[in-house]
């Protein structure tokens, strides 16, 4: 979550420049590299400026990857679950190979070791992403498409553990098939009797 002080509003393009800045230099040389100063240098902006608008490389990351994630996987339906979720999925598994996974880690790394940044990437990144699918899902239980007792939290926490799962112990690639393989798994658990 950024923070702004009171004063002149942002320039779009400053702000544009910011955070592409971020993610070039952390897809570059990894989170330690992405300092304030370095940012503001890539930018072309000031470091008043990025101190202004942020309080940490974090927050502008974190930035960064709401909107790309918004851009990449947003919430599209068709009203047919097997080719909404097989969408999604696809979109946020491929969305989340590099460079961008790397920016993934370095951001959950980060939620460990600062307490008020993992607040905000808790609120601000992981519970949207949630968020969007919890909707996709609530709105196939309301066309019937679900089981009346499903777990609609469970299957999104399945797909997201899964996925963060893989990107952070590299355990397999993270591609269309890994994808389909989820939309399956979380079809067969959503339309099963309890």
């Amino acid at each position: 979550m950024s923070t702004r002080a009171p004063g002149r509003p942002r320039s779009e393009e400053a702000r544009l420049a910011t955070l592409g800045a971020a993610v070039a230099l952390v897809g570059e040389g990894g989170s330690a590299v992405a300092t304030m100063d370095a940012i503001a240098r890539r930018a072309g902006v000031s470091k008043q400026t990025v101190y202004r608008w942020w309080s940490s490389p974090a927050e502008i990351l974190l930035e960064a990857l709401n909107e790309g994630a918004a851009q990449l996987a947003p919430l599209e339906e068709t009203g047919e679950l097997e080719q909404d979720l097989r969408t999604f999925l696809r979109r946020s598994v491929l969305g989340a190979r590099e460079p961008v996974g790397r920016l993934l880690a370095a951001l959950m790394a980060e939620a460990q070791r600062d307490p008020q940044f993992g607040e905000s990437f808790r609120a601000g990144f992981l519970a949207k992403r949630r968020a969007v699918l919890r909707e996709l899902l609530e709105h196939a239980a309301e066309r019937g498409e679900l089981e009346p007792d499903v777990d609609l939290d469970f299957l999104v926490e399945l797909f997201f553990g899964t996925l963060w799962y893989r990107l952070l112990a590299a355990s397999g690639p993270l591609d269309r098939r890994f994808a389909d393989d989820l939309t399956g798994a979380l079809l067969t658990l959503a339309r099963a009797a309890p």
